[in-house]
Order: C-alpha cells, then sequence, then structure tokens
C-alpha cells in the first residue's frame, strides 16, 4: 500500500531523488543542459523545499516539492515549472500558529500532480 513521507531536503533518501531526476530527464529532459548536465538534486538545496513522496516500499509512485520565495522571484520559478499555491502557510501547531507569507510555490513531479494543486490551495499547509 502506498505511504505518504514528507522529507526536509537534507532528508530525502537517494532512491526518492534519483527516481525523480530519472523522470525529470524522461520529462523534461531540456532542463538538462550545461551546468544542469548533470543534474545531481531536483532543485538548489540552497531552496530549502519540502518534499512530498507517494512511495510504496522502495518504489516512487509521486513527488512533488514546495519551496517559498519573495513574490518577485515567482516568475524566475514559475519558468522553471513551479507553481504558486495560495492557501495560507501556518507555522506551529493547529490550534496556534503564525501566517507565514513569503510566496509558496510548488513543484509536481507527474501529470497527476497538478490535479492537486486544488486541494494544497483550500488547505493551509
Amino acid at each position: 500500500m502506498p505511504i505518504l513521507h514528507i522529507y526536509c531536503q537534507p532528508d530525502l533518501p537517494a532512491i526518492f531523488k534519483w527516481q525523480a531526476i530519472a523522470f525529470m530527464r524522461t520529462e523534461w529532459s531540456d532542463i538538462f543542459r550545461d551546468d544542469n548536465l548533470y543534474m545531481s538534486e531536483t532543485y538548489p538545496p540552497d531552496a530549502q523545499p519540502v518534499h512530498f513522496v507517494l512511495a510504496e516500499g522502495d518504489t516512487l509512485i509521486s513527488y512533488a516539492a514546495i519551496l517559498f520565495c519573495d513574490p518577485k522571484l515567482e516568475p524566475f520559478y514559475a519558468a522553471q515549472r513551479w507553481r504558486a499555491t495560495c492557501s495560507p502557510t501556518r507555522l506551529g501547531q493547529p490550534d496556534r500558529y503564525e501566517v507565514y507569507h513569503p510566496t509558496r510555490m510548488m513543484l509536481f513531479g507527474s501529470e497527476k500532480g497538478p490535479s492537486g494543486k486544488r486541494d494544497f490551495e483550500s488547505q493551509p499547509i
């Protein structure tokens, strides 16, 4: 049975990272050129993304990532296939939290991913 895993950047297991990169190479081969020819990360670690992995055992079924950025950077990330989401981001506990205001962007690693965008926009993270 598939299980949803959520990882911070340094905790994403290599087995899932390399499956995601292999999918990216197949789906978006045009991004693998120049300095990205031998890409070893799904995107820059300094962005500190959060990875959402749906897996059965060691098999990656679906992948999405989230990063936060200044609204001025939204066009840059959008050109790299990131999508802005509009629901609030909450830091803390469900009953005691602060709203985090930077723009939240998501990168979906499959065709089915964008269909879940509606859920990410209707529910706070």
